[in-house]
């Protein structure tokens, strides 16, 4: 039975039985590896990935909602989700789920851009072509051979999820070697 207590610090309220965000269920969790770790949601995750991509490189933040950004975030926070479930604190893994998630989200927009609701706002902004290219050159690229500059983004995101999940950074070891067990 996982140990489930509450946690009075943590901003950032937990999806009740029905689904809904609330500000009352801030809970903890044994995870899988026996530790106390942070349970958070996708929406949780993706609003964490959200504020730290804004703080690190001034994005602005998105709502959320059916725009590109916060349809990334979501599944940017459901590709790192899986990894830090399974144990795995590696900051290259995470960031390379983080990309994978990016990616899905970028070649729905480059097939049909007008699926998200700021497409209007890019195209009266003259920015949608621009938006095209940029996004279509990416999504082509595995994570290992993006620029340092664009990992780098990735990496600001892991980081800032597995401090969330109260997890340390590792490199290339997952939580269970960092703890000698196998």
């Amino acid at each position: 039975m996982k140990d489930l207590s509450v946690v009075k610090d943590f901003p950032y309220g937990d999806e009740d039985s029905d689904g809904i965000l609330n500000n009352n269920s801030k809970k903890r969790h044994r995870g899988v590896l026996g530790e106390t770790t942070r349970r958070l949601s996708i929406q949780q995750l993706a609003t964490i990935s959200d504020e730290a991509l804004d703080k690190a490189y001034g994005y602005g933040r998105s709502s959320p909602g059916n725009t590109f950004g916060w349809q990334a975030n979501l599944k940017s926070a459901t590709y790192a989700k899986q990894m830090i479930d399974k144990g795995i604190t590696d900051i290259e893994q995470i960031s390379d789920a983080i990309h994978k998630g990016w990616n899905v989200t970028a070649k729905e927009f480059v097939t049909n851009p007008d699926q998200f609701d700021d497409t209007e706002k890019l195209k009266a902004a003259g920015k949608l072509d621009s938006k095209l290219q940029q996004r279509k050159k990416l999504m082509n690229i595995p994570y290992a051979q993006l620029s340092d500059e664009e990992q780098e983004k990735d990496r600001v995101v892991a980081r800032a999820l597995l401090q969330a999940h109260k997890l340390p950074v590792s490199e290339g070891r997952t939580l269970k070697e960092i703890r000698g067990r196998t």
